[in-house]
């Protein structure tokens, strides 16, 4: 699933992806998904990324959804 999430993420190249797109690429279906298991999903990416030194990469855009930041 992290491997998923992380490549919705990158293809829209630090465009907001919405709670409701994220779901459709890991599951399918946007309705009847519990957003707190996306949420889980986001906090194991980033746990993943983190160790690898990048710790900032995913941002959570508040009541919309999630993107990657850009890089410096």
């Amino acid at each position: 699933m992290e491997f998923k999430l992380l490549t919705a993420l990158v293809v829209l190249d630090g465009r907001i992806a919405s709670r409701d797109f994220l779901n459709e690429q890991l599951w399918g279906t946007s309705a009847g998904t519990s957003s707190s298991l996306l949420s889980v999903h986001v906090t194991y990416l980033r746990s993943k990324l983190s160790v690898v030194g990048e710790v900032d990469l995913i941002e959570t855009v508040r009541g919309v959804g999630y993107r990657l930041r850009a890089r410096a």
